[in-house]
């Protein structure tokens, strides 16, 4: 896609209003890899917005994640479901902005080659897998099976871990050789799905705040029956502990890239995250059962920089 037709080019602020963080990574990226992410990344917070408006009832949800899927399969820029409602609920105006682009995402989705093209349709499938099963899970739990660890650990792959073997197919499509070595590929899609695991287990832990009270307990010791356990202290930091080791798989996964941009790119995250665990054993359970836990922008920025001269 020529840089003029570009659809980050053009939305650029509006990607930077639904996600500051994130939008720092798309942009250092190479530029022919960068459209293909950012159009990804921008049609999971689509869907996003769909699955998590919580003003509109979960049944219509549903029916809108559904006709969400059925518009990636076959690239179509109708979708059957009111649009209207969304607008006239969504409270970030940012979020709204995104939803009327629908037409120019799907238009733009269309341009990419063939197998980005697929790769960008299969993380987003996945990532609306994920995004169902957590509002049908939520929205009735006493009708839904025991929950476990691994039911978690499946569910982060779902929503996070396939933007990591997303990221690392793009790469390779676009760099070749000079993203790595084409020898490590699997190794690296595995370390790529582990790292996305352990970006999105540090998020649920840091909206415990949020999500408990509001009855989604996401770590599997925490339930309607039984509430907050009283060893939450022991469980929140087994959960840390696996976080850190998902993150441990990021470190590996950057040595092994040659494009500097590409590893700026996926360093970013993971320092923060990595800055968020440290942040919230600090805090203690307490905290983080009763506010977010989050890192000042200092960090921010020390992150940005260790990621420019030290990663």
């Amino acid at each position: 896609m020529k840089q003029g037709t570009s659809w980050f080019l053009r939305n650029a602020e509006l990607l930077k209003s639904v996600s500051r963080s994130f939008f720092l990574s798309i942009r250092v990226l190479p530029q022919e890899v960068r459209e293909p992410i950012a159009l990804a990344y921008a049609l999971a917070r689509f869907s996003d917005t769909l699955a998590d408006t919580h003003e509109v009832a979960v049944d219509v949800r549903l029916q809108a994640i559904s006709a969400f899927r059925e518009g990636i399969t076959d690239l179509s820029t109708q979708i059957d479901f009111d649009l209207g409602l969304y607008l006239g609920s969504c409270r970030h105006e940012g979020e709204r902005q995104l939803l009327d682009e629908w037409p120019n995402l799907i238009a733009a989705v269309r341009e990419l080659p063939p197998p980005v093209k697929e790769a960008v349709q299969e993380v987003l499938l996945t990532i609306v897998q994920g995004q169902e099963w957590d509002l049908r899970h939520f929205s009735a739990p006493a009708k839904i099976d025991a929950y476990g660890r691994g039911d978690l650990i499946r569910y982060t792959y779902w929503v996070a871990g396939v933007v990591g073997e997303f990221w690392t197919k793009i790469g390779f499509y676009y760099l070749g050789e000079s993203y790595a070595d084409s020898h490590e590929s699997f190794q690296l899609l595995t370390c790529g799905r582990k790292l996305g695991q352990g970006l999105q287990l540090i998020n649920i832990i840091r909206d415990l705040h949020e999500d408990v009270p509001e009855g989604r307990f996401y770590l599997p010791e925490f339930s309607q029956e039984n509430g907050i356990p009283d060893q939450a202290e022991v469980v929140i930091d087994s959960y840390l502990t696996d976080c850190e080791s998902f993150l441990e798989a990021g470190h590996e996964y950057n040595q092994s890239l040659r494009s500097f941009r590409m590893r700026l790119g996926s360093q970013l995250p993971l320092f923060l995250a990595e800055m968020t665990v440290q942040e919230i054993r600090k805090a203690g359970p307490a905290a983080v059962l009763s506010r977010k836990v989050k890192i000042s922008r200092w960090s921010v920025l020390k992150a940005l920089l260790r990621a420019i001269f030290f990663g």
